[in-house]
C-alpha cells in the first residue's frame, strides 16, 4: 500500500456516510417537530432552534472515527428566567 492510497483510504473513512446524513437528518427534523409542539402547546415562547457547531461547519466526524461525536443543537426561549432551574424544568420535562 502506498502512502498515497493510505492517505485517501483514511480520507475516505473521515467523511459521513449517505445513510449517517440521513439519519441526522432525520433525528433533527423530529427533534425541531417535537420541540414545536411541547413549547408551543405549553407557552414557554420557544423563539428559535438551530444547530452549529461541527455538524454546521461541515467538519463532523463519523462515530467510526470519533465515538463521541455528536450534533449541537441550540434552543432559544423567549421568556427571562432567574434562576437556572426554571430554565432546565421545562426541558428535563420534554
Amino acid at each position: 500500500m502506498s502512502a498515497l492510497s493510505y492517505l485517501e483510504s483514511k480520507a475516505s473513512a473521515a467523511v459521513l456516510s449517505d445513510a449517517e446524513k440521513a439519519s441526522i437528518a432525520t433525528s433533527i427534523s423530529t427533534l425541531e417537530s417535537r420541540l414545536d409542539s411541547y413549547f408551543t402547546n405549553r407557552g414557554d415562547g420557544l423563539t428559535a432552534k438551530f444547530k452549529f457547531g461541527s455538524s454546521t461547519r461541515g467538519t463532523i466526524l463519523p462515530r467510526s472515527i470519533d465515538a463521541h461525536s455528536d450534533i449541537d443543537f441550540m434552543v432559544v426561549f423567549e421568556k427571562r428566567r432567574l434562576y437556572t432551574s426554571d430554565i432546565l424544568r421545562p426541558i428535563e420535562a420534554f
